[in-house]
């Protein structure tokens, strides 16, 4: 811990007679005991005449009151910086602190820098200081380029004076003092500017020729010179023309543009490069201001719907500020919608079937469209329905037969489209099944027509059994009675409902034939009986 270098009195007692007085030196400190903020401090930019500071702190992170031994850390002599402090050798209780202030206020603009040496508890260190000072009043661009300007007439430009600074101040400015005949100045620099606050210096152009012409100037603000540069040409008032035209018509959803072509100016090349600007609807406020291009497309907006015809108002502007105006129509012309028909082939008469029709339109403003229905195709509207652009539309057909169904849609605008479906309408069930088809559970249904059904297959068996011919007693040549007819079973009235008996199912055809040749073979039998009566 070293030598102590201070003592104090702790204490006094009575011992007797007399008085002892007992002395304790101070806490011992070493470098470690203290800590301290960074020794390079740089203050930036600092507006000549205003003042920036930086500390250097210098803290007791020990357990003990203790005083730094500090010698050193003041700036001396003259500059932009300086330094005061707190750390005069004092104790320092544990985690108090004491300081170096330094500040910083330049004179000039300009960058400075200084190291201040200093020893803490024997230990030597340097304070690096560094700043720049800026000027507080900035002074804008001195070149003033005025361009083209009519004979005559007079154009000004500013040299603006801004104070930049924190604080309120009161700059030198001379006076202008331009030795020209078309150039002139004035000032209203003659005051105090708040911080953020500006003067100017005006200079005029007056051209009283054609051709160009330039001038300069000399300022003086805060003890910097700035030279001011002048320049313009003088041009005689001329107005700009040209051919405006459009690309139109143009069908609606389409894009469309607007352009100018055959640019010509009496000022020659003097007032070029042109400008440009559209008013798209008429109303007086261009949409478009200044473009230097010469066409502009049309917005769509105005474009997304025909039949329409959309005015453009458009003007050309020379480098003088002189225009014309020209005017050009657009025409947006309506486009016939696509109509798509779809729906069944075939269906059954008395049903009711539906046609989805579908129109694709590029306009954009129709919400609902016109569609005529011919449903039996002799060329006549049978119905008329609105609606939105895709939609079913339902028609119960009563008549057997094939038509060609017609549709045609309206768009509103004038534009029409039209397409066909054929539709097959039949009696029974268009998919072809038919009505005697055994049901899943493979009982046959009973058409109740009395014919039998296609897929009956019940073996059809006479009621009645043909019985051979009984001769008499005298042998005589047979003559039948009558002619034997087919079984007919309406004229039955034993009970027979008029269908042929149920002998069996399964047998299809081949159980119609074997009955056939049951009927054949008992006609022979008779045949060969016949025979017989006659040769005995």
């Amino acid at each position: 811990m070293g030598a102590a270098r201070w003592t104090r009195l702790v204490g006094a007692g009575c011992i007797g007679i007399g008085t002892v007085a007992v002395v304790a030196p101070l806490a011992l400190a070493a470098p470690d005991d203290f800590s301290m903020t960074s020794t390079t401090m740089g203050f930036g930019s600092v507006f000549v005449g205003e003042t920036g500071t930086e500390k250097l702190i210098i803290r007791n992170i020990s357990d003990a009151a203790l005083a730094p031994e500090l010698t050193g850390g003041l700036v001396t002599g003259d500059g932009p910086f300086e330094a005061t402090t707190t750390c005069d050798g004092s104790e320092l209780e544990p985690d108090e602190t004491c300081e170096f202030a330094y500040t910083y206020t330049p004179a000039a603009v300009g960058s400075h820098q200084i190291d201040v040496p200093f020893t803490l508890e024997g230990i030597t260190y340097s304070a690096s200081l560094t700043g720049t000072g800026v000027a507080p009043i900035e002074v804008s661009s001195p070149a003033l380029a005025f361009g083209a300007v009519v004979v005559g007439e007079t154009k000004s430009l500013d040299l603006t004076v801004t104070n930049v600074s924190n604080i309120s101040r009161t700059p030198s400015v001379s006076a202008p003092a331009v030795e020209s005949d078309v150039f002139s100045g004035t000032s209203s620099c003659d005051g105090a500017l708040a911080a953020g606050e500006s003067c100017a210096i005006r200079y005029e152009f007056a051209p009283t020729a054609a051709g160009a012409a330039t001038g300069a100037d000399l300022i003086v603000v805060e003890g910097a010179n700035h030279i001011v540069s002048l320049s313009g040409t003088g041009v005689p008032a001329t107005t700009p023309t040209a051919v405006i035209a459009s690309d139109g018509p143009v069908a609606e959803g389409s894009t469309a543009t607007v352009s100018f072509s055959d640019q010509d100016d009496p000022g020659s090349e003097i007032v070029e490069p042109f400008v440009y600007s559209f008013d798209w609807d008429g109303d007086g406020t261009f949409e478009v201001v200044g473009s230097t291009s010469a066409a502009a497309p049309v917005p769509a907006a105005l474009t997304a719907d025909g039949p329409a015809t959309v005015s453009v108002t458009a003007r050309i502007t020379n480098q003088i500020g002189r225009f014309s105006e020209y005017e050009t129509d657009v025409v947006v012309q309506n486009v016939e919608p696509a109509l798509t028909v779809t729906g069944p082939d075939a269906v059954r008469s008395g049903t009711s079937a539906a046609l989805a029709v579908a129109a694709v339109d590029p306009g954009s403003a129709a919400e609902e469209y016109t569609y005529a229905v011919d449903w039996d195709g002799d060329g006549t509207a049978d119905q008329t329905v609105t609606g939105a652009a895709q939609r079913s539309i339902v028609h119960t057909f009563s008549s057997v037969g094939t038509f060609d169904v017609g549709v045609t849609v309206s768009d509103g605008d004038g534009g029409s489209d039209s397409a066909t479906h054929r539709v097959s309408v039949t009696e029974d069930d268009p998919s072809g099944t038919p009505s005697g088809t055994p049901t899943p559970s493979g009982t046959p249904t009973d058409p109740g027509t009395g014919t039998p059904s296609p897929t009956d297959t019940s073996t059809p068996v006479p009621t009645d059994t043909p019985t051979p011919y009984e001769p008499s007693a005298t042998p005589t040549s047979y003559e039948p009675s009558a002619t034997p007819t087919p079984y007919d079973p309406s004229g039955d009235d034993d009970g027979h409902d008029g269908t042929l008996p149920e002998t069996g199912a399964g047998f299809g055809d081949a159980s119609v034939l074997a009955g056939a040749l049951l009927i054949g073979l008992g006609a022979l039998l008779l045949l060969v009986t016949r025979r017989r009566l006659v040769q005995s």
